[in-house]
Parts: structure tokens; C-alpha cells; sequence
């Protein structure tokens, strides 16, 4: 009786190896089915500067009518990052024919124009970025002065950088939204800020003053909303300890 069992045991046994076998025989038959069939369309997610259409059109020869198996994907990963604003990129394959491209953009935090005329992006980590036009482009500052003809000062842009953040930290956050242009005025050595309002001037110092000259700066627009004579200075110093002075256009 015992050895019949044990024979039923070994014969369930050699069964479910052999069911085991057929399913892991089907499932790589089923991948590499999988794989042999070509991409017929690529869906882009993550863009908010970047249009899609430009990602499509970069990778679409390589990719549409391709087998999978056939796609390189380091390569299309390089192709990818020669989109100055590409930070990371991530591909799958969510269905059998349909490849999707997820993406992260770099922070662009300033427009860097050099005395030329060429425009580079600027991002967090204070990269230089070749330039190109998009129709969402964020509303950030322009930077001049920090570049002269294929030299960066990087200690300058590094500063200006600085003096943006220092700008984004205040309590009144649209504070950002009043500085048009920063530049670094060699007579005066400090940075100066231009605003959108009337095009005004407001002269900040080095980056010892960033701190102080900002708070002032934006106590100075709180001011301003109650007092419209202070509506008309040409430019502001904020650079000196607890004083602003101010220049007034005469009329």
C-alpha cells in the first residue's frame, strides 16, 4: 500500500513539474511574441515646456514600425537628452504596440544673454543651456554682465543665482514677478535689479547684502501699494544698513 502511494505522489509530482514546464514555456513564448511586434504609436507624458510633437518627431524613425526587440534603447535615451531642457527620460512599453516616453524637465531659473546677443537657459544647478523658443517658456529673470564673450564668470552667475533665490524666499512670494532683469554693474560692483514697473532700478551690492537689500526690497512694494508718490523713484539703493534711498523721476 505504501508503495502505491508513493508512486501517486511521484506521478502528481512529475505532472505539475511538467505543467510548470508548459507555463514557463508559454509565458517566454508570450514575451518574446511580445517583442517581435513593431511600435505603432509613442505616447509622451511628464512635457510642460517641451512640446510632445518635438519628442515624437525626434524618436518616431527609430521607433514606429520597429520590433521591439530591435529598438535600442540607450540609444534612443541619448537621442533623447540632446533636448537641452531634458533632464531624465524613462521608456516601457505599456501595451503591445504602443511605447511610452516619461520624462522630467530641468528647473530653468534664469535667461543668461551674452554681450553678443546669444541666449543660453540657466537651470537650478547653474548649467549653461543652449537656447530655443518655446511657446511655455516660464516667466524668469534675464541676467546680463556675467558673460563676456565665451567666458562665464561662474562666481558671478553663481551670486546671481543666489540673489534669484534669495528673491523666491520672501513672504510676499510674487516678489519674483517684479524683478525683470538682474545685471552686475562693474562701476558700482553690486548687483542691480531691474524691475518691471517703469523699468526702475534697485541697487542691491554683493552677495553679503542679499539678505537685508531683499527684505527692504520687498517692504518696499508693500509700501508702495499705499503710497504712490513712492511709485515714482527711478531707482532704489538698498544697500546701506537700515536706510533705502531713493531717486525720483522730476516732472
Amino acid at each position: 500500500m505504501e508503495n502505491s502511494n508513493n508512486i501517486e505522489i511521484k506521478k502528481l509530482a512529475f505532472k505539475l513539474v511538467l505543467l510548470f514546464v508548459f507555463f514557463v514555456l508559454l509565458i517566454i513564448t508570450a514575451v518574446r511574441w511580445n517583442f517581435q511586434q513593431p511600435v505603432k504609436s509613442i505616447k509622451i507624458e511628464g512635457t510642460v515646456v517641451i512640446p510632445e510633437e518635438e519628442i515624437s518627431d525626434l524618436i518616431k524613425e527609430q521607433v514606429i514600425d520597429t520590433p521591439k526587440s530591435n529598438i535600442k534603447l540607450s540609444k534612443l535615451k541619448e537621442d533623447l537628452h540632446s533636448v537641452p531642457l531634458m533632464d531624465e527620460a524613462y521608456s516601457s512599453y505599456r501595451t503591445t504596440d504602443e511605447i511610452v516616453i516619461a520624462i522630467s524637465e530641468k528647473q530653468i531659473e534664469a535667461l543668461l544673454i551674452a554681450e553678443e546677443g546669444k541666449k543660453y537657459f540657466v537651470d537650478s544647478d547653474g548649467k549653461l543651456l543652449n537656447y530655443k523658443l518655446y511657446k511655455k517658456l516660464p516667466d524668469v529673470p534675464i541676467l546680463r554682465g556675467i558673460i563676456k564673450g565665451e567666458q562665464t564668470d561662474v562666481l558671478l552667475l553663481n551670486n546671481a543665482l543666489q540673489l534669484i533665490n534669495e528673491v523666491k524666499q520672501q513672504e510676499d512670494s510674487t516678489l519674483i514677478n517684479e524683478v525683470s532683469e538682474i545685471f552686475f554693474d562693474k562701476k558700482k560692483q553690486a548687483f542691480v535689479i531691474i524691475l518691471n514697473e517703469n523699468a526702475s532700478e534697485a541697487i542691491i551690492g554683493n552677495k553679503d547684502l542679499f539678505e537685508s537689500a531683499v527684505k527692504k526690497l520687498s517692504r518696499f512694494f508693500k509700501e508702495k501699494k499705499n503710497n504712490k508718490f513712492l511709485e515714482q523713484a527711478k531707482y532704489i539703493d538698498l544697500r546701506f544698513l537700515n536706510k533705502i534711498y531713493f531717486s525720483f523721476n522730476r516732472n
